[in-house]
């Protein structure tokens, strides 16, 4: 089947209008931009999104995080494909892991995993790591202060829910499609930690995939560098000593080692794509 059967709307609003999220997604699905405005309250939204012509297969939206309260459509969810636009976050994550990648096949590293053919393929599925929170509540997402354990919890629900989500798209991908492994892959093992202190499974070391361990650094450096609702942002500085002292527990210590190669490369990108 032609993975661009799945159509992909994209909700462009103000504050990521300098992303070019059409050229990344592309060559995946068949992108439509819907301009958005900061001021359209709840029901004229969904109002919009209803009277879209519907595909064949199913409907995806980007959606930013600061609009979590327009994620309750009243059409079928499990006919939609959602992907949340935190801020700039995907994006920012897309160019760092590919930033790892790339000096991964200069040295030789991860080669039973990494090739040239790949490198596309593993840096834009950075864009779907948190597609799973569209279905964790926003009072959760948007807390300002710290979460309970329970709501801890539910956040940790994501990867899972992310994955099933995936999975359930796999013939829009193709049954044995690289696309759909890495994906996957990213999605349920980001947090997941070399020492088997993670999330969800536990698992340590090697028994994370390659994409997944590669995808913890740039989804840890930008969650840091980042100001959030509930923290403010950590110096560049601060972050690679956090990150380089993790390595061996958090991190796989070869990820570590090309991150500190790349460190001046993941402020760049930071800077750049800055919220």
């Amino acid at each position: 089947m032609d993975k661009k059967c799945l159509n992909l709307y994209v909700v462009e609003y103000k504050s990521a209008r300098k992303l070019d999220f059409t050229n990344e997604l592309q060559n995946l699905f068949k992108v439509t931009v819907i301009s958005y405005d900061n001021g359209i309250k709840n029901r004229s939204f969904q109002a919009g999104i209803r009277k879209l012509t519907r595909p064949i297969l199913y409907k995806g939206i980007i959606v930013p995080e600061k609009h979590n309260s327009y994620y309750n459509m009243s059409t079928k969810q499990d006919e939609y494909m959602f992907l949340k636009c935190i801020s700039r976050h995907p994006m920012r994550t897309k160019f760092m892991l590919k930033a790892l990648v790339d000096e991964a096949l200069k040295r030789n590293m991860y080669s039973e995993v990494l090739s040239p053919e790949n490198n596309e393929i593993i840096s834009n599925a950075a864009l779907f790591h948190d597609l799973g929170k569209i279905k964790i509540p926003p009072h959760i997402l948007s807390k300002p202060g710290k979460l309970t354990q329970d709501e801890y919890e539910i956040i940790k629900t994501h990867t899972t829910i992310g994955e099933n989500m995936i999975l359930s798209f796999k013939n829009i991908f193709g049954y044995n499609d690289k696309q759909i492994q890495f994906i996957s892959e990213i999605i349920y093992s980001h947090h997941e930690r070399w020492d088997g202190s993670g999330y969800p499974q536990g698992i340590k070391g090697e028994k994370i995939p390659v994409s997944a361990r590669l995808m913890a650094v740039a989804d840890v450096y930008d969650a840091m560098t980042s100001k959030r609702i509930y923290k403010e942002a950590y110096s560049h500085k601060d972050t690679v000593k956090m990150i380089s002292k993790s390595s061996g527990t958090h991190f796989d210590p070869q990820a570590v080692e090309l991150f500190l190669a790349l460190q001046d490369v993941f402020n760049d990108i930071a800077l750049s794509y800055g919220d």
